[in-house]
């Protein structure tokens, strides 16, 4: 029974071994819009970019606010207004 029982670990060892990296998660950073020369810029569906907003039109500048959210991050930008 003894015999049995260790090798039903042994086979079951190489298994585990290569779940193990399955919990090594990489972050991952979605852009949704960023800012370049006071302008916000975003992608269409595409892939091309596009000035989704011109700050300097409207005497404010571009600001980029990146939030945490699970093993990732979530990074827009707008207009604000200067300090």
């Amino acid at each position: 029974m003894k015999s049995i029982l260790m090798l039903a670990v042994l086979a079951a060892a190489p298994a585990m071994a290569m779940n193990s990296g399955d919990n090594d998660v990489q972050p991952e950073t979605t852009y949704l819009s960023w800012c370049d020369s006071n302008n916000v810029i975003a992608q269409d569906s595409k892939g091309q970019l596009y000035v989704r907003a011109n700050c300097n039109d409207s005497g404010l500048i571009c600001k980029t606010t990146e939030v945490y959210r699970g093993q990732g991050s979530v990074v827009s930008a707008t207009c604000v207004a200067p300090k």
